[in-house]
């Protein structure tokens, strides 16, 4: 499905198309954090991914799709001397973080048609009302969410990498 999405999109004739893959995860995004927080502290990661694995697909059945998505891209020679697998792990996060974030907004929507039907049958208890409210509160964080994560923290920082990208002279400076 994503091979059929960026061939109909305006990445048709992008020439790196190809290298943009997507993958499902062994851990959910909050697993795969604590994962990167234990091997920072030395602890064995195998034995934490083993144990983490097991334990959530014990608990939970597995994990769902939206949970497990990530996105990769396949960084070529000249591209790789600029973007480590560090700083390419970061940049995986963070789209889990927005694709999961905008999955939790339509989900929050469709409880607001939901909430939109129970309206017109005139069902107006206090816990009606306070499920509204606070439905409410959640679509209203949610969204100023993933806007401060688009708009106020991403778009400014590509927008300063590619000022510094033109700007450099020398390979050090690109670094």
């Amino acid at each position: 499905m994503l091979q059929t999405a960026l061939s109909t999109s305006t990445l048709y004739n992008d020439p790196n198309r190809d290298l943009l893959t997507c993958s499902l995860a062994s851990t959910n995004l909050i697993q795969h954090l604590h994962l990167i927080q234990t091997a920072g502290r030395g602890n064995s990661v195998h034995n934490d991914i083993n144990n983490s694995s097991s334990s959530s697909s014990s608990s939970s059945g597995g994990l769902k799709g939206v949970e497990a998505l990530t996105l990769e891209y396949k960084v070529t020679f000249p591209v790789s001397l600029v973007l480590s697998k560090r700083s390419m792990a970061k940049y995986k996060l963070i789209s889990r973080l927005i694709y999961f974030s905008k999955h939790v907004e339509i989900k929050l929507l469709s409880c607001w048609i939901d909430h939109q039907v129970h309206k017109e049958l005139d069902i107006a208890s206090k816990g009606a009302q306070s499920a509204y409210i606070l439905r409410q509160r959640m679509i209203h964080f949610i969204q100023n969410f993933i806007y401060y994560c688009g708009i106020e923290v991403i778009s400014p920082r590509k927008h300063e990498m590619h000022i510094g990208l033109d700007n450099a002279s020398d390979t050090d400076e690109l670094l």
